[in-house]
């Protein structure tokens, strides 16, 4: 039983015991089941509202979906080329450019064409790597 169908049931009562509602007593049983079907009316809005937002959210979720399907592509493709071919994260080193500081990230393949473009200032940087692990500055 709903409460909508609750308050009917007890407004139905309070009419067939003839409460006389110029009494006390039939005044607040008249109040209670004023405040009963307020109530029953509120959550009826409620229930409405939250199936238009499960809607919403259900819509909502299957955009996000697809927008993930669009950047990340195929959840069954590796992460790049280079771990379809190797299995194995790419290689990636940290330089730091000389004359505005910054740090930048490049690949192995980067590294071993022996320069780059610094993408903050666009200074030419020349790349020599000597394999050791030892951070000589440059």
């Amino acid at each position: 039983m709903t409460t909508s169908e609750k308050t009917a049931y007890l407004k139905g009562l309070a009419d067939g015991l003839a409460i006389d509602p110029a009494t006390n007593e039939g005044k607040m049983f008249a109040a209670v089941i004023d405040a009963f079907e307020a109530v029953a009316r509120d959550i009826k809005a409620l229930e409405e509202n939250d199936l238009d937002l499960s809607e919403e959210i259900d819509s909502l979720s299957d955009d996000l979906a697809d927008i993930e399907d669009i950047v990340y592509g195929d959840k069954d493709d590796d992460c790049c080329a280079s771990c379809r071919d190797g299995g194995e994260f790419p290689e990636i080193y940290e330089v730091r450019c000389p004359k505005c500081g910054i740090v930048m990230t490049i690949d192995k393949e980067t590294l071993d064409s022996g320069e780059t473009e610094c993408a903050n200032c666009g200074e030419e940087l020349e790349l020599d790597f000597d394999g050791d692990g030892s951070d000589d500055g440059e």
